[in-house]
């Protein structure tokens, strides 16, 4: 391959492929040998990356570095040092997330409230027919809040499955066009199921708020409306 550096041409042999989202995996590496043949002076950067032949013996060459150079030097084991940087992007995406996880539960108990409300105005007579022959309010209340909280269940379950199965073939399918080959994404059942669990705690919300108007009207007056 041939590059560039300092308006002089290199030609340089392809010794490995590596993965990375930087300026969408445009992006090389050289060794410090290059750039020296015409800037003399080029020195290294602070960081530095050491191969090990033996993978299993990294913690035990950081933990020996750090005891001999103390303060001189940090060193870390390529694990410890990804995992800190989906740490700092997981952190990073967390507000946003969060915003819009509240946003959807206030706009999905809003839709639910005023669904509930319109369904309770147009069968308020037949409402009306059930207290009147002896059908409590609370009894009327809680046969629609659990007709809400079945669909919302069925579309929650549903939302888990494409969330946790889906999705990540999705993300890497759209990342791969960044240089992320393979997304190290995982997705907990549980945790999507909990989750999943306030959404339809805020449509039973919405649905049992809007349906206190059964309570408060006699059974007359909502058979004549």
């Amino acid at each position: 391959m041939d590059i560039y550096m300092e308006g002089k041409k290199h030609s340089l042999i392809i010794t490995g492929i590596y993965q990375a989202i930087a300026n969408m995996s445009y992006s090389a590496r050289i060794t410090e040998d290059v750039p020296k043949i015409y800037n003399p002076n080029y020195k290294i950067s602070d960081m530095a990356l050491i191969n090990l032949i033996d993978i299993e013996q990294s913690d035990q060459v950081v933990s020996d570095l750090n005891k001999k150079y103390k303060k001189s030097i940090s060193a870390v084991t390529q694990q410890t040092f990804l995992d800190s940087v989906y740490k700092e992007a997981v952190a990073v995406l967390i507000m946003p997330l969060s915003v819009m996880g509240i946003l959807f539960l206030t706009v999905t108990f809003i839709i639910i409230f005023s669904v509930c409300r319109i369904t309770v105005r147009k069968e308020s007579s037949t409402y009306g027919i059930y207290k009147s022959i002896g059908m409590t309010s609370n009894k009327i209340r809680w046969s629609i809040t659990l007709e809400i909280l079945i669909l919302s269940a069925l579309g929650a379950l549903f939302g888990v499955f494409v969330g946790v199965k889906i999705l990540p073939l999705v993300l890497e399918n759209i990342l791969s066009q960044y240089g992320l080959i393979k997304l190290p994404l995982v997705v907990s059942w549980g945790i999507s199921i909990g989750v999943a669990c306030f959404s339809i705690i805020a449509a039973c919300l919405g649905c049992w708020i809007s349906t206190r108007v059964i309570s408060k009207t006699s059974p007359r007056i909502l058979i004549v409306e």
